[in-house]
């Protein structure tokens, strides 16, 4: 054998044609043991499936009544709701800042003031128990629904393939618009 073309491994001699036997049946062995690992480790099971697929399996006639129920994150939602109440706030602030003479105006400033931090802490409360239904493997989804006479939009909770909390937000007669 050629020096040059030969190489001392822990498995033997290996040339640039031949890999020692060794070699071969430790990756072959090697090989094996992490496809098991990935088979494993990869399997689809009931509680690692994607929970929309779960409750359409399971409840195939009340699935079909959903026109789309999309996995959402609660966050979303408040932080818009934030934008809204932060503009609205804003609102009352110029009010009361360019209109200080007019008692009115600062009066009605200071109701929409309450009144959105009212508004505040109910949508707070609001998304705060839809996040507490998703723990342990729920779902907070969006949802529209049309059961042939009304479409309904709103929120629900999805564990293990069953609807677990669900709120209309706006019920409308007639098939959705698209």
């Amino acid at each position: 054998m050629d020096q040059s073309t030969t190489i001392q491994t822990s498995f033997g001699l290996a040339t640039k044609d031949r890999l020692p036997p060794r070699f071969i049946k430790a990756s072959i062995g090697a090989a094996f043991a992490l496809a098991l690992l990935l088979g494993a480790g990869c399997a689809t099971t009931a509680t690692s499936r994607d929970p929309v697929a779960q409750f359409r399996e399971k409840h195939p006639s009340d699935a079909a009544k959903y026109v789309y129920i999309y996995p959402i994150s609660t966050d979303t939602y408040v932080m818009i709701a934030a934008v809204q109440t932060g503009t609205i706030l804003e609102i009352a602030h110029t009010l009361r800042e360019k209109f200080p003479a007019v008692p009115e105006v600062v009066h009605y400033a200071d109701d929409i003031s309450k009144q959105e931090q009212a508004a505040t802490q109910s949508r707070t409360t609001y998304f705060e128990s839809f996040r507490l239904a998703g723990l342990d493997g729920g779902t907070v989804c969006e949802f529209q629904s049309y059961d042939g006479k009304t479409t309904d939009l709103g929120l629900l909770v999805l564990k293990a393939g069953e609807i677990v909390k669900r709120d209309v937000w706006r019920s409308e007669q007639g098939p959705p618009k698209p």
